[in-house]
């Protein structure tokens, strides 16, 4: 019995650890989805700070998403320039593969900016040639609410008490 409650425990713990990404200090994440002649994946918290020498207020911002992916492939060491509505707006990544021009996607000052949950598609073009071609979608990135998880464990639990009791009895 003991050992039946032991792993019941320890299944509920690892599935709360695989249940969901969060940013390490648990705010809330966005997927972005950009697909045009370059595709790319990323994610980013909802909030968070910009080191100094990585903002010029009334400019912009860089910051080094979660899970870069650049036309299917990993894109370590790369990272991302989000630009002001001053400064033509949307965003680049470091290495050239795209800029692109549009709407804002932040809000707040550059050092400590939140991320907009725009809703639907975001139409960008290329910051060079004007192109059009480009498609953003912004979604919210799915979280564990605790109390859902400690319900399912205390489920798991009760299910495995009830069995052992049919057992016994």
């Amino acid at each position: 019995m003991r050992y039946r409650i032991c792993a019941a425990l320890a299944t509920a713990f690892f599935s709360l650890l695989l249940v969901g990404p969060a940013s390490a200090d648990g705010t809330p994440l966005l997927a972005y989805s950009l697909t045009g002649p370059a595709d790319a994946t990323f994610e980013l918290p909802v909030n968070f700070t910009v080191a100094s020498s990585d903002y010029d207020l009334g400019i912009g911002f860089d910051v080094a998403p979660l899970n870069l992916t650049i036309d299917g492939s990993p894109a370590p060491g790369d990272f991302l320039v989000f630009y002001s509505s001053t400064a033509d707006g949307a965003f680049g990544d470091a290495n050239g593969l795209f800029s692109l021009t549009g709407p804002q996607l932040y809000s707040g000052p550059e050092n400590a900016p939140t991320m907009s949950n725009i809703p639907g598609n975001i139409s960008l073009f290329d910051f060079s040639t004007g192109a059009g071609g480009y498609t953003l979608t912004v979604t919210p990135v799915p979280t564990p609410e605790p109390g859902s998880i400690l319900l399912m464990g205390t489920g798991v639990l009760s299910l495995l008490l009830k069995r052992r009791s049919k057992v016994a009895g």
